[in-house]
Protein backbone atom coordinates (compact mmCIF):
# COMPACT_ATOMS: atom_id res chain seq x y z
CA UNK A 1 0.00 0.00 0.00
CA UNK A 2 1.37 3.64 -0.91
CA UNK A 3 1.87 6.55 1.33
CA UNK A 4 -1.42 8.46 1.80
CA UNK A 5 -1.88 11.61 -0.53
CA UNK A 6 0.01 14.26 0.75
CA UNK A 7 -3.27 16.78 0.00
CA UNK A 8 -5.16 14.74 3.36
CA UNK A 9 -4.83 16.77 6.48
CA UNK A 10 -2.27 15.59 8.56
CA UNK A 11 -2.30 14.80 11.59
CA UNK A 12 -5.64 14.40 12.05
CA UNK A 13 -7.33 14.53 15.92
CA UNK A 14 -9.63 11.49 16.37
CA UNK A 15 -10.58 11.66 19.93
CA UNK A 16 -9.94 13.44 22.91
CA UNK A 17 -10.84 12.07 26.58
CA UNK A 18 -10.10 13.22 30.24
CA UNK A 19 -8.74 10.26 32.74
CA UNK A 20 -8.28 11.49 36.54
CA UNK A 21 -4.35 10.16 37.43
CA UNK A 22 -3.10 10.48 40.79
CA UNK A 23 -6.01 12.44 41.78
CA UNK A 24 -5.38 15.00 38.74
CA UNK A 25 -7.96 15.73 35.88
CA UNK A 26 -5.38 15.26 33.22
CA UNK A 27 -6.52 15.73 29.40
CA UNK A 28 -5.11 13.26 26.15
CA UNK A 29 -5.61 13.56 22.80
CA UNK A 30 -5.25 11.11 19.74
CA UNK A 31 -4.16 11.68 16.47
CA UNK A 32 -2.28 10.61 13.40
CA UNK A 33 1.36 9.73 14.59
CA UNK A 34 2.68 13.18 12.77
CA UNK A 35 5.88 12.52 10.62
CA UNK A 36 8.13 14.12 12.37
CA UNK A 37 7.98 11.82 15.48
CA UNK A 38 8.61 9.02 13.63
CA UNK A 39 11.93 7.73 15.21
CA UNK A 40 10.68 8.85 18.31
CA UNK A 41 7.70 6.15 17.69
CA UNK A 42 9.99 3.89 16.87
CA UNK A 43 11.82 4.15 20.06
CA UNK A 44 9.18 3.94 21.89
CA UNK A 45 7.75 0.85 20.40
CA UNK A 46 10.91 -0.92 21.11
CA UNK A 47 10.91 0.47 24.27
CA UNK A 48 7.64 -0.50 25.40
CA UNK A 49 5.50 -3.34 22.97
CA UNK A 50 8.64 -5.48 22.04
CA UNK A 51 9.52 -5.89 25.47
CA UNK A 52 5.75 -6.41 26.60
CA UNK A 53 3.92 -8.32 23.53
CA UNK A 54 4.02 -12.29 25.20
CA UNK A 55 5.83 -14.11 21.79
CA UNK A 56 8.67 -11.05 21.88
CA UNK A 57 8.90 -11.76 25.64
CA UNK A 58 9.12 -16.13 25.42
CA UNK A 59 11.40 -15.26 22.66
CA UNK A 60 13.36 -12.96 24.22
CA UNK A 61 13.66 -11.13 21.36
CA UNK A 62 15.59 -8.23 22.77
CA UNK A 63 18.83 -10.29 22.55
CA UNK A 64 18.24 -10.70 18.69
CA UNK A 65 19.64 -8.00 16.82
CA UNK A 66 18.62 -8.72 13.42
CA UNK A 67 15.25 -8.92 14.59
CA UNK A 68 15.10 -5.95 16.18
CA UNK A 69 16.45 -4.11 13.49
CA UNK A 70 13.68 -5.67 11.40
CA UNK A 71 10.85 -4.86 13.50
CA UNK A 72 12.11 -1.22 12.90
CA UNK A 73 12.50 -1.37 9.15
CA UNK A 74 9.06 -2.81 9.36
CA UNK A 75 7.47 -0.54 11.68
CA UNK A 76 9.19 2.56 9.87
CA UNK A 77 7.40 1.86 6.48
CA UNK A 78 3.99 1.22 8.35
CA UNK A 79 4.28 4.30 9.93
CA UNK A 80 5.31 6.60 6.88
CA UNK A 81 1.90 5.27 5.33
CA UNK A 82 0.08 7.52 7.51
CA UNK A 83 -2.07 5.70 9.42
CA UNK A 84 -0.68 4.72 12.65
CA UNK A 85 -1.74 6.54 15.49
CA UNK A 86 -0.29 8.69 18.71
CA UNK A 87 -1.83 9.33 22.25
CA UNK A 88 -0.60 12.92 24.10
CA UNK A 89 -1.19 14.67 27.04
CA UNK A 90 0.16 17.88 27.70
CA UNK A 91 2.92 18.30 30.46
CA UNK A 92 2.78 21.28 33.36
CA UNK A 93 6.13 22.62 31.25
CA UNK A 94 3.66 23.11 28.12
CA UNK A 95 5.48 19.94 26.66
CA UNK A 96 3.09 17.36 24.35
CA UNK A 97 4.25 13.78 26.02
CA UNK A 98 3.45 10.73 23.60
CA UNK A 99 1.95 8.18 26.52
CA UNK A 100 0.53 5.70 23.73
CA UNK A 101 0.93 4.61 19.99
CA UNK A 102 -1.14 2.11 17.67
CA UNK A 103 1.17 0.62 14.16
CA UNK A 104 -1.66 0.89 11.89
CA UNK A 105 -1.73 -0.33 8.21
CA UNK A 106 -4.28 0.02 5.35
CA UNK A 107 -5.03 -3.44 3.93
CA UNK A 108 -7.26 -5.28 1.02
CA UNK A 109 -8.17 -8.76 1.75
CA UNK A 110 -6.04 -10.90 -0.57
CA UNK A 111 -3.15 -8.83 -1.05
CA UNK A 112 -0.04 -10.00 -0.79
CA UNK A 113 1.70 -9.41 2.31
CA UNK A 114 5.07 -7.15 1.04
CA UNK A 115 6.74 -7.22 4.70
CA UNK A 116 7.79 -10.51 4.26
CA UNK A 117 10.79 -9.47 2.24
CA UNK A 118 12.20 -7.28 5.13
CA UNK A 119 11.87 -10.20 7.70
CA UNK A 120 14.84 -11.05 9.23
CA UNK A 121 16.35 -12.71 12.46
CA UNK A 122 15.45 -15.85 13.72
CA UNK A 123 12.84 -14.62 15.97
CA UNK A 124 11.18 -12.43 14.03
CA UNK A 125 11.07 -14.82 11.41
CA UNK A 126 9.16 -17.30 14.07
CA UNK A 127 6.65 -14.81 15.31
CA UNK A 128 5.79 -13.72 11.71
CA UNK A 129 4.84 -17.37 10.31
CA UNK A 130 2.90 -17.89 13.40
CA UNK A 131 1.43 -15.01 12.46
CA UNK A 132 1.10 -15.73 8.61
CA UNK A 133 -0.30 -19.17 9.77
CA UNK A 134 -2.71 -17.86 12.16
CA UNK A 135 -4.24 -15.24 9.51
CA UNK A 136 -4.09 -18.32 6.95
CA UNK A 137 -6.97 -19.94 8.62
CA UNK A 138 -10.25 -17.18 7.55
CA UNK A 139 -10.33 -15.03 4.78
CA UNK A 140 -11.53 -11.63 6.18
CA UNK A 141 -13.81 -12.04 2.74
CA UNK A 142 -15.88 -14.31 4.80
CA UNK A 143 -17.72 -11.99 6.10
CA UNK A 144 -17.94 -9.53 3.48
CA UNK A 145 -14.61 -7.36 4.95
CA UNK A 146 -12.74 -5.86 2.05
CA UNK A 147 -10.81 -3.03 3.30
CA UNK A 148 -9.95 -2.57 6.79
CA UNK A 149 -7.53 -1.28 9.58
CA UNK A 150 -5.06 -3.95 10.51
CA UNK A 151 -2.52 -3.11 13.81
CA UNK A 152 0.87 -4.10 14.35
CA UNK A 153 1.72 -3.28 17.51
CA UNK A 154 -0.29 -0.97 20.37
CA UNK A 155 1.85 0.02 23.89
CA UNK A 156 1.52 2.83 26.23
CA UNK A 157 4.26 4.02 28.57
CA UNK A 158 4.15 2.24 32.30
CA UNK A 159 2.90 5.21 33.98
CA UNK A 160 -0.11 5.89 32.52
CA UNK A 161 -1.33 2.15 32.01
CA UNK A 162 -4.07 0.74 34.26
CA UNK A 163 -6.23 3.98 32.95
CA UNK A 164 -7.91 2.53 29.36
CA UNK A 165 -5.17 4.52 27.19
CA UNK A 166 -5.09 1.76 24.86
CA UNK A 167 -9.07 0.93 24.84
CA UNK A 168 -9.47 5.36 23.96
CA UNK A 169 -6.86 4.49 20.96
CA UNK A 170 -8.98 1.81 19.59
CA UNK A 171 -11.93 4.00 20.06
CA UNK A 172 -10.21 6.40 17.84
CA UNK A 173 -9.60 4.00 14.88
CA UNK A 174 -13.49 4.01 14.20
CA UNK A 175 -13.35 7.89 13.57
CA UNK A 176 -10.25 7.72 11.28
CA UNK A 177 -11.77 4.74 9.45
CA UNK A 178 -15.32 6.37 9.02
CA UNK A 179 -13.28 9.94 7.67
CA UNK A 180 -10.87 7.57 5.41
CA UNK A 181 -13.38 4.89 4.09
CA UNK A 182 -12.19 1.84 5.79
CA UNK A 183 -15.10 -0.63 6.59
CA UNK A 184 -13.71 -2.55 9.68
CA UNK A 185 -10.42 -2.97 11.84
CA UNK A 186 -8.71 -6.09 12.27
CA UNK A 187 -5.93 -6.81 14.44
CA UNK A 188 -4.26 -10.11 16.35
CA UNK A 189 -3.89 -9.27 20.01
CA UNK A 190 -1.89 -11.40 21.75
CA UNK A 191 -1.75 -10.61 25.33
CA UNK A 192 -4.82 -11.01 27.72
CA UNK A 193 -4.67 -7.71 28.21
CA UNK A 194 -5.13 -6.26 24.61
CA UNK A 195 -7.50 -9.25 24.03
CA UNK A 196 -9.69 -7.41 26.76
CA UNK A 197 -9.06 -4.07 26.07
CA UNK A 198 -10.19 -5.03 21.73
CA UNK A 199 -13.72 -6.83 23.54
CA UNK A 200 -14.37 -3.76 25.44
CA UNK A 201 -13.95 -2.02 22.43
CA UNK A 202 -16.24 -4.35 20.51
CA UNK A 203 -14.01 -6.43 18.46
CA UNK A 204 -15.07 -10.11 17.85
CA UNK A 205 -13.28 -12.64 17.18
CA UNK A 206 -12.19 -14.18 13.40
CA UNK A 207 -9.82 -16.30 14.67
CA UNK A 208 -9.07 -17.55 18.13
CA UNK A 209 -6.64 -19.96 18.57
CA UNK A 210 -3.96 -21.41 21.42
CA UNK A 211 -0.69 -21.58 20.83
CA UNK A 212 -0.53 -25.31 22.10
CA UNK A 213 -2.87 -25.84 19.12
CA UNK A 214 -0.49 -24.10 16.68
CA UNK A 215 2.36 -25.63 17.53
CA UNK A 216 0.40 -29.38 17.81
CA UNK A 217 -0.31 -28.70 13.91
CA UNK A 218 2.95 -27.14 13.35
CA UNK A 219 5.73 -27.93 15.84
CA UNK A 220 7.78 -25.57 13.76
CA UNK A 221 6.19 -22.74 15.53
CA UNK A 222 6.40 -23.98 19.16
CA UNK A 223 7.21 -21.14 21.35
CA UNK A 224 8.80 -22.08 24.16
CA UNK A 225 7.55 -21.03 27.74
CA UNK A 226 4.62 -18.68 25.68
CA UNK A 227 2.10 -20.21 27.41
CA UNK A 228 3.61 -18.48 30.96
CA UNK A 229 2.66 -14.94 29.21
CA UNK A 230 -0.48 -15.77 27.06
CA UNK A 231 -2.74 -19.22 26.04
CA UNK A 232 -3.74 -18.13 22.63
CA UNK A 233 -3.79 -15.53 19.93
CA UNK A 234 -7.22 -13.99 19.26
CA UNK A 235 -7.52 -12.17 15.85
CA UNK A 236 -10.55 -9.70 16.36
CA UNK A 237 -12.36 -7.79 14.15
CA UNK A 238 -14.78 -4.68 14.30
CA UNK A 239 -17.09 -3.26 11.31
CA UNK A 240 -18.29 0.06 11.56
CA UNK A 241 -20.98 1.96 9.93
Amino acid sequence: MDEISSSRPLPSVWKTFEKIINQKLRKFWVQDLPRDQIEDALDFMQAYFIRDEPMNKALNILEDEASMECFRVIWKRLFMQGYSLACYTKLENGENKLVAVNCCIRKLSGDPDDRERYVKGVCMKKVYELMKYVKSLRDPLEIGIREYLAGMGLATIPEFRGHNIGLEILHARKSLCIARGIEASITAFTSPASQRLAEKAGFKDFISITFDEIAEKNPSLKIPNINDYSKRVRHMYILYE
